[in-house]
């Protein structure tokens, strides 16, 4: 790192979504820490994409031989530069933190990932930064994310997948739901995939004309940044669409939005266990015509 200030690391080793609810404290932290820059380290994909946002400033991969000496051992390896403060959000953020502050004099500061009360995640984050990082006032989580990235464009997509099959709903009821969105917005519909999902053959059971498999989470960005209407299930590509700032209705099916819930300035959380309910709740919601 050739930044010559002192160094804000911010360490997440988790899955995008769980990464994402954590970017409103982060941006709180670099408001309050304007002199520091803000270093990632945890997947590559996912760093590169915070920056990319302006989240982060800097990166490096948590799985890289350099930084294994950082958990195993709690040395700061010097590619780290000037470390000055952290935040940890790892399941064993206590002992790595223990580790630095015995072996390298590095005091970081553990957080827990997930709150133990009903909370939205999002804002425990911004509780925990906030009484750690003697921060007063804290503001609400919506209240950090920026405005929209992206012009608008007039694709509306759907993203049909999520880090759990109990979060998704049937194929037919992503088609069904596109169906009716182009008859009712009088626009094209796509179906984005991720590899994983290709993989295990799902893209063969949608129209191929009609889907996008982007190369990583930057991507993935660009078009949902762009796009008139995003809808999906609770997954880590809702939660960077409400990030975006581009109109999103996220479907709960098996987790509660009280607490998992997208974060962003147009976004609407639908909770419906059953599928002819969430169906039908999402018609009424797009005929409306409240829709951001």
């Amino acid at each position: 790192m050739s930044d010559k200030r002192k160094a804000f690391l911010i360490c997440h080793r988790g899955a995008l979504g769980d990464f994402i609810l954590c970017w409103p404290s982060v941006i709180l932290l670099k408001k309050n820490f304007p002199e520091h820059v803000f270093v990632g380290l945890g997947r590559p994909d996912y760093m590169k994409l915070a920056i990319k946002l302006g989240v982060l400033d800097d990166w490096f991969d948590a799985e890289s031989a350099v930084m294994l000496d950082f958990f195993e051992a709690g040395k700061v390896p010097k590619e780290l530069g000037n470390l000055d403060k952290g935040a940890l959000w790892l399941k064993d953020a206590r002992k790595t933190a223990d580790l630095l502050k015995m072996n390298s004099g590095c005091e970081l500061t553990p957080l827990d990932p997930f709150p133990s009360e009903k909370i939205p995640v999002a804002k425990f984050h911004i509780n925990q930064i906030s009484m750690l990082f003697k921060i007063k006032d804290p503001p609400e989580p919506i209240d950090l994310i920026p405005g929209s990235y992206f012009p608008a464009k007039n694709t509306i997509l759907i993203h049909p997948g999520s880090g759990s099959e109990k979060k998704n709903y049937s194929v037919e009821f992503y088609i069904n739901t596109a169906k009716f969105a182009a008859d009712h917005f009088k626009n094209d519909v796509n179906f984005i995939l991720g590899p994983v999902e290709m993989e295990k053959g799902i893209g063969s059971l949608f129209p191929v004309e009609s889907l996008l498999i982007p190369e990583n989470t930057s991507d993935l960005a660009d078009l949902l940044g762009g796009c008139k209407l995003y809808i999906g299930n609770d997954s880590g590509v809702s939660h960077l669409s409400g990030f975006l700032g581009t109109p999103t209705i996220a479907l709960y099916k098996d987790t509660d939005p009280e607490i998992w819930g997208v974060v962003g300035r147009k976004t609407t959380c639908l909770k419906n266990p059953t599928e002819d309910a969430a169906l039908k709740n999402l018609k009424d919601f797009l005929l409306s015509g409240n829709i951001f």
